[in-house]
């Protein structure tokens, strides 16, 4: 009996001289703190397709080119010419296009009243006579776009064309028809010329369209109610090429360069509020749209998914002869690099730091902790009171379990975005519809809440201006 009482005893000292053995470790915590970064969206460019009809043109000049458009009821005017002059248009105007070149052909209808007067001995003798007659004159102009959104002309006629001709003749006396041809080139190159000009300039001024799709691309478009998910633009510059006319419109594009961003928002962003700058003019326009996209993985959640892999997990070392529990762990970030706090029991008592660069796998489209090692305090103390951990094994055992796919959530938001960028009509007339291509990682921001993935989601998008009349 006495023997048993003895071995028991000796166990139980062996026991607990065992449990006086575990090491107990407590580094000093790194300081908690966050970069406070700015990232700013790649500028995107956004094409707005313009096409003006050649026939909806012709409508606006003939509505406002009409009547009477000349009148000289003076013979003896300057030029001496006998002539009276009523001319108003005939029928309608037709407007044809190539390229820059617009091509007006102008039917006028001429009230023509004329004839001659002489003296002669001491005589005076006169005679005149009226006539009604028909002509087509030829206008031509090169479309140039100015600045203030509209179009610069200068038209001139190119040539003419007999509808009706006159008939003035009295006696052996005719009034040669060349002589009137050349005095209605002179009169009406002046007089519907500039008509024309001013007309055409009214038709295709695009500031008001343009301006309208300026102010609508501004205001957020709320792209997801469930994430709470706005696609914001800021538009900076605009720019526009040439008018080119094919196939009976005039074609341009008006190129708008802008910063978009994919922002999650329990309101509404503000409006951008950038007012319309002038118009600058360039040979070609890209179509290149770029969003910045911000995927949050907070901390709470990259805990929530590595607990079933690591909390009350046992790992072993020194072939068996030492082993740690965790039983918790927290994070959080230190400047750029994030901290993996973990309490454990076993053969080490206490608490450890790990850190490492969060970083962002393109392949899996994961988020995981690049160059992870123990924090330098945490590794002074080990080397102190638990070589056997301080060695890479445990960090390597850990790493593993901190990778976070966050593949879903980028696609889920793409598929968002790209539904809110398909025949999206933002305002009356305008029409935004685009198509995303590519996802390209920017980098990973610490926040003091989050892992947040900057993501850049590459495509094209258009606005289509309908209905300028």
């Amino acid at each position: 009996m006495y023997l048993f009482k003895n071995q028991i005893f000796a166990l139980a000292s062996v026991a607990l001289l065992g449990a006086g053995c575990a090491k107990t470790v407590q580094p000093t915590k790194p300081t908690e703190s966050y970069i406070q970064k700015e990232f700013k969206p790649e500028t995107s460019t956004i094409a707005i397709p313009v096409d003006i009809e050649i026939e909806q043109l012709t409508r606006l000049v003939n509505k406002n080119v009409a009547g009477l458009l000349y009148e000289d009821n003076d013979l003896n005017n300057n030029n001496g010419d006998n002539l009276m002059l009523k001319v108003s248009k005939h029928s309608d105007i037709k407007i044809t296009a190539q390229g820059e070149v617009i091509t007006y052909r102008v039917p006028l209808k001429i009230w023509l009243k004329g004839g001659f007067k002489t003296e002669s001995f001491g005589m005076s003798i006169s005679h005149y006579e009226e006539t009604e007659f028909a002509i087509a004159l030829v206008f031509s102009t090169k479309v140039a776009l100015n600045q203030n959104y509209g179009i610069n002309t200068s038209t001139s006629i190119t040539d003419h064309e007999w509808i009706q001709k006159p008939t003035l003749k009295w006696g052996p006396f005719e009034i040669p028809v060349n002589s009137v041809v050349d005095i209605l080139i002179k009169t009406q190159g002046e007089k519907v010329g500039p008509m024309i000009d001013q007309q055409a300039k009214a038709a295709v001024n695009l500031k008001k369209y343009v301006n309208d799709a300026w102010v609508s691309l501004q205001k957020p478009i709320l792209v997801s109610p469930e994430y709470k998910t706005y696609l914001k633009i800021t538009p900076s510059e605009l720019f526009m090429t040439p008018l080119n006319a094919n196939n009976g419109k005039f074609n341009a594009t008006i190129g708008i360069k802008a910063t978009t961003e994919a922002l999650i928002s329990d309101v509404a962003p503000d409006a951008s509020n950038t007012a319309l700058p002038n118009l600058k003019l360039m040979k070609s326009t890209a179509n290149q749209f770029d969003i910045v996209l911000a995927a949050d993985l907070p901390y709470s959640q990259a805990k929530e998914l590595a607990k079933p892999n690591l909390l009350n997990k046992t790992f072993t070392f020194s072939d068996g002869k030492k082993n740690v529990t965790v039983v918790g762990f927290d994070m959080y970030g230190s400047d750029n690099k994030v901290i993996v706090k973990v309490d454990m029991i076993g053969s080490l008592k206490g608490t450890i730091y790990l850190s490492g660069v969060p970083k962002y796998d393109a392949a899996t489209q994961s988020i995981y902790f690049d160059e992870m090692d123990y924090e330098m305090s945490t590794k002074n103390a080990l080397a102190k009171s638990a070589n056997w951990l301080a060695h890479d094994k445990f960090v390597k055992i850990m790493q593993p379990y901190f990778k976070y796919s966050i593949a879903d959530q980028l696609k889920d938001s793409k598929q968002m975005i790209q539904k809110s960028l398909t025949n999206n009509k933002i305002a009356q007339g305008i029409v935004l519809n685009g198509k995303l291509a590519d996802l390209q990682p920017r980098e990973i921001i610490l926040t003091n809440s989050s892992l947040k993935a900057i993501v850049d989601i590459k495509g094209n998008i258009n606005v289509k201006v309908e209905g300028l009349d």
